[in-house]
């Protein structure tokens, strides 16, 4: 049973997701036509989607490796600063009429918007982690719901946005609320050591910046990673961002052909995120206390490979593109996705707390910076992959591709499946320590 602390914590967290998730897509819907008007191709603009998060995969890692060093609180106040200001700073790039330059300073931003959120995306995961132990898939479900949800309504609020001011308003909207609720939260940050359980760290000493209680051990993140079911657990991650990714750019220019105004193309983009909002609790619950997270995840990519069927439809079938089918086929997607990233998640938690030579406090995290690179890369290959194929082969073959990619996915998922009755269980214990897991002789 969460304390009210924790509730207020965990709700401010999850609005500060929601102001990250909002400023990573409100652009989706209008952005393509402001770089088109400046001569960009799909191909060319769809990077800018992308490369936030290559940005975030490679700066990642780095945080979460050096977080012990910068302080927590150091680390989240940069990140979820800088993050505001870039979106501020985006909204002004439609006074750049060169094509070149647009493309420049929007790359330009947009790298270093993702280092911002590498930064408090690794801060906030070792900070909940930390301070919900009990509940991980469950606490990680409502953050990454909260950030899923709103980047997908994001194009619905630009839309409107854009057509009340233009393509500034939007942005300046954004980067506000990216700084009132990152300020609002460094209020409330814990540092009681009673309110955030440690094991091995001082968190109290982390969470104000005391450099000098550093802990024992330096993060590692290659003894993590040599672990086959965390790696195996990541690749369900890379494919569902990959999926999101996909449709964050590729979705507007494909629903050109049924003439729909920005504001209908916005509200498109719902029949994605609200399954996606309402199942992603639904999933942790269940990754939580009812079924080991590898067999949701087997769930999730097989809705995947459905929603692929309908929402394009899949080339190989005598249809034509069909509005109502795309929908339905968006929700599928919306379901799958939100398996796939939380079980994704809780698998890699639960294989990684196997380890025997590290603290849990380390592995958690080791956890938080690998994740967010997993995550990053996958929303890099969808739209960068899907932007490329787009202008090569059209957006229904591309669908193909991204089907192909869950076939296979399917098969590690079962393979996950199959390494599980042989490797791991959960043993529950009555105290008020961390899930253990046991390996099975």
């Amino acid at each position: 049973m969460l304390e009210n602390r924790q509730i207020l914590t965990l709700s401010l967290f999850c609005a500060v997701y929601v102001a990250w998730g909002l400023t990573d897509s409100i652009q989706a819907p209008f952005y393509p036509i402001e770089a088109e008007r400046k001569g960009a191709k799909v191909s060319e603009y769809g990077f800018v989607f992308g490369i936030i998060h290559l940005a975030i995969f490679f700066s990642g890692p780095f945080f979460g490796k050096y977080m012990h060093l910068f302080g927590i609180k150091n680390v989240y106040i940069f990140g979820v600063i800088s993050t505001g200001v870039c979106a501020l700073l985006f909204g002004f790039l439609d006074y750049v009429q060169d094509k070149v330059l647009f493309l420049a300073y929007s790359y330009t931003l947009r790298i270093l918007e993702g280092v911002a959120e590498a930064a408090s995306w690794s801060a906030v995961f070792s900070m909940l982690l930390t301070m919900f132990p009990d509940n991980v898939a469950t606490v990680y479900s409502f953050t990454e719901a909260s950030f899923s949800f709103s980047e997908m309504v994001g194009p619905t609020v630009g839309a409107i946005f854009y057509n009340i001011g233009g393509f500034v308003l939007p942005f300046e909207i954004c980067g506000i609320l990216c700084l009132v609720t990152g300020l609002l939260t460094i209020l409330v940050i814990p540092s009681d050591p009673k309110s955030v359980r440690s094991e091995g760290i001082h968190e109290e000493s982390i969470l104000n910046n005391n450099k000098d209680s550093s802990p024992p051990h330096q993060t590692q993140l290659l003894p993590v990673l040599k672990s086959l079911d965390v790696i195996l657990a990541l690749t369900g991650t890379v494919f569902a961002a990959s999926v999101q990714g996909l449709l964050e750019a590729c979705l507007e220019p494909y629903l050109e052909q049924f003439h729909l105004s920005i504001t209908k193309v916005g509200l498109t983009f719902l029949a994605l995120s609200v399954p996606y909002f309402m199942a992603s609790p639904l999933w942790g619950y269940c990754c939580d206390h009812l079924v080991s997270p590898e067999y949701v995840q087997v769930v999730g990519t097989s809705i995947i490979l459905i929603g692929f069927v309908v929402f394009g439809p899949a080339p190989y079938l005598p249809l034509h593109a069909n509005y109502p089918m795309l929908v339905i086929g968006l929700a599928f997607l919306g379901i799958g996705t939100a398996a796939g990233l939380v079980a994704s998640f809780s698998g890699a938690q639960k294989a990684a707390l196997m380890r025997q030579d590290m603290s849990n406090t380390q592995i958690y995290t080791a956890i938080s910076g690998i994740w967010t690179s997993s995550f990053a890369l996958g929303n890099f290959i969808g739209p960068s992959l899907g932007g490329f194929l787009f202008d090569f082969i059209g957006f229904r073959s591309t669908t193909f591709v991204f089907q192909m990619i869950g076939v296979v996915m399917l098969f590690l998922d079962l393979y996950k499946v199959k390494r599980l009755r042989n490797t791991l269980v959960l043993k529950k214990v009555k105290s008020n320590k961390i899930d253990l897991y046991e390996r099975l002789e």
